[in-house]
């Protein structure tokens, strides 16, 4: 299966300590420490990315008047089921 190894850093060279078998979360020891500002700094720019972002684009017909010739074809099929439920009955 997949095990997780905990390891230390000793200048160029890396100490694996063990294997760990369940979920760990690591916090800093204070706020004003390297660690605590990188997270930080980690944290504000993966909210950052994730804010809504306008786009512009630009299209070739008016928007509203394509609703409008939408809502007049609505209208008409409206129209005519009406017509043929009338004649049906």
């Amino acid at each position: 299966g997949d095990h997780a190894h905990i390891f230390a850093k000793h200048g160029g060279l890396l100490e694996c300590h063990g294997t760990v078998g369940s979920r760990l979360s690591f916090q800093p020891a204070t706020k004003d420490s390297q660690t605590h500002q990188k997270l930080l700094a980690k944290l504000a720019t993966t909210n950052k990315s994730k804010e809504r972002k306008i786009r512009m684009t630009a299209t070739l017909s008016d928007p509203d008047k394509a609703k409008e010739a939408m809502e007049r074809l609505e209208e008409e099929k409206k129209r005519l089921l009406l017509s043929q439920e009338r004649r049906g009955a």
